[in-house]
């Protein structure tokens, strides 16, 4: 049986905030971040801080904790 990929911290922004129907810029706009800061994190090029895992959380309606745990790669999730 194929193992199954693990899900990215990246690909859970992308997944919520598209389920919100908000574009990457909006999210930005209501945490007070750049965009490409945003865009950042959506593409797992960099975690964001404790702070923001929270403002994100609150923003997309997901659980704090899960996105605190996902992992930024499939290297660093094996």
């Amino acid at each position: 049986m194929p193992r199954r990929q693990p899900r990215l911290l990246g690909d859970a922004l992308r997944e919520a905030r598209q389920a919100d129907g908000a574009t990457q810029q909006a999210v930005a706009v209501d945490l007070g971040v750049a965009v490409r800061t945003y865009q950042r994190w959506e593409d797992s090029e960099v975690r964001p801080g404790a702070g923001q895992v929270f403002a994100l959380a609150d923003r997309l309606g997901v659980d704090a904790r899960e996105l605190a745990t996902l992992p930024l790669t499939r290297e660093r999730a094996a």
